[in-house]
């Protein structure tokens, strides 16, 4: 009887998702248990990827993301002749949501990439100029690859987490340029951490029926009439908003979502700060 009335609840939320969540949405609940304004839980886990010069695997909920950064040696731009450069690239498989394909890159991929590098770059989250090598001649390029293992919603967040985290576990080699002028070598000392000047960090919304819902899950953002994400440090400056599209949010909600993404962004940062002091293997020794 039991499994019965498992599999006709399962039958009518497949054929009437929107209806079935209504029915939470009267109790101020939502179908996995968290009120509406209650985030899904994160882990972060810097320094996952041996190889890379700095990384970080994020966890929100099911969501996953791993971030690997690597420094080349470059031209700097002409107009910035004193800075570094960022270059970001998000990767959206079926590996991570059957929604996605092999082949070009998603809309959704491209737009987050975007939106990812205005929010670190324009803001002066890092300090491009601890970059540099030899201004006008040499610098280094960090070119950030971040990777689903797991879409079950709001990726935004969970991206600029892990970028974000990975960006902090960033260690610039001892180096100098040879005597050609050119050739920029490695050498014996000690590596420096990149500087960061703040730490945007983020929170996402759904608007589902004239109502805000925090970090929505993968069937919940497949439901929303607008997503739209906020993005703050922890001294409450803005550093950007992300709305990919649907319809409009009042200024009232927007607001709202303002207000409640400010202290939220300093429990992300107060979790990003405390998880640099676990390394990967003091995690799984823990979990073992």
């Amino acid at each position: 009887m039991a499994d019965d009335k498992m599999r006709s609840v399962e039958a009518f939320q497949r054929l009437h998702p929107e209806a079935f969540f209504r029915r939470f949405l009267k109790h101020q609940i939502r179908p996995d248990g968290r009120k509406l304004l209650h985030p899904r839980k994160m882990t972060v886990t810097p320094g996952c990827i041996a190889a890379a010069d700095g990384s970080a695997l994020v966890r929100l909920g099911s969501t996953t993301v791993v971030a690997g950064i690597k420094l080349e040696v470059t031209t700097p731009a002409q107009d910035t002749p004193s800075e570094g450069e960022i270059d970001i690239n998000v990767q959206l498989w079926p590996l991570c949501s059957p929604k996605f394909s092999i082949g070009s890159p998603p809309e959704e991929a491209i737009s987050l990439a975007n939106f990812l590098k205005r929010t670190v770059q324009s803001t002066g989250a890092v300090d491009m100029s601890s970059l540099c090598i030899n201004k006008g001649k040499q610098c280094w390029v960090m070119r950030a690859d971040l990777v689903c293992l797991d879409h079950d919603g709001n990726i935004t967040d969970a991206a600029l987490a892990a970028l974000m985290a990975a960006l902090r576990n960033v260690r610039i080699p001892a180096h100098e340029v040879d005597d050609d002028g050119v050739t920029v070598v490695l050498v014996p000392g000690s590596s420096e951490p990149l500087r960061i000047n703040h730490m945007p960090l983020s929170l996402t919304f759904g608007l589902f029926d004239n109502t805000l819902v925090m970090d929505p899950s993968a069937q919940e953002e497949a439901l929303m009439s607008s997503i739209v994400t906020v993005a703050q440090n922890r001294s409450g400056q803005i550093c950007g908003i992300y709305k990919p599209g649907g319809e409009q949010i009042c200024t009232e909600d927007l607001r709202k979502c303002i207000s409640l993404a400010r202290d939220h962004v300093k429990t992300i940062a107060a979790l990003l700060e405390t998880s640099e002091s676990r390394t990967p293997s003091d995690i799984a020794s823990k979990s073992s």
